[in-house]
């Protein structure tokens, strides 16, 4: 180990989430110490918290740093493969009770966990496309093209919500009908 080797800080991995991405953020920490492979070996169990921790004490023999890099990633592999897909993101409603802002930050956080990256104009689509009346009425013409633009527009329409400006759960098909 370097004498003056203070081991970085990390954000720990608790075997939740994407394995590739932890390894990456490691690999990025340690950049000036990439070809001090023991040293490698040595500092990544640093960052790895409860389980994950866990299974790096159970392994029972020594690793090469690319043979345990490739042990981590193959156990916690499944992460990956049950990853959101668009399907998930159709099934996303909000929730009663929750903002527009806490619900579009939520989808949105599901939608940075899919596999294929979506393009921001079909991220603002596919979540437009998802919302229930009166939001999905009020936003289907609405051109923007950063997802950010979409909440100061929910928000609006939560508080003529609240105010009783705007009727909540019913379309306005429904009301002309009656």
């Amino acid at each position: 180990m370097p004498q003056k080797l203070k081991a970085p800080d990390f954000v720990k991995y608790d075997g939740i989430g994407d394995p590739c991405a932890h390894l990456r953020m490691f690999c990025r920490k340690m950049a000036p110490y990439e070809d001090n492979h023991p040293l490698l070996c040595q500092i990544f169990p640093y960052s790895l918290t409860g389980p994950a921790a866990t299974w790096y004490v159970t392994l029972e023999k020594t690793f090469s740093w690319r043979e345990m890099a490739n042990s981590f990633l193959e156990y916690y592999r499944f992460n990956t493969e049950i990853a959101p897909d668009h399907i998930v993101l159709m099934r996303t409603k909000k929730k009663s009770g929750e903002s527009f802002r806490e619900y579009a930050q939520r989808w949105r956080e599901l939608a940075a966990q899919v596999q294929h990256h979506m393009m921001e104009n079909e991220m603002i689509k596919w979540f437009i496309d998802n919302l229930k009346p009166p939001y999905y009425e009020k936003m289907i013409s609405t051109q923007v093209t950063h997802f950010a633009s979409l909440i100061p527009i929910g928000e609006r329409i939560d508080e003529g919500i609240r105010s009783k400006k705007i009727m909540n759960g019913k379309s306005l098909s429904s009301i002309v009908k009656q």
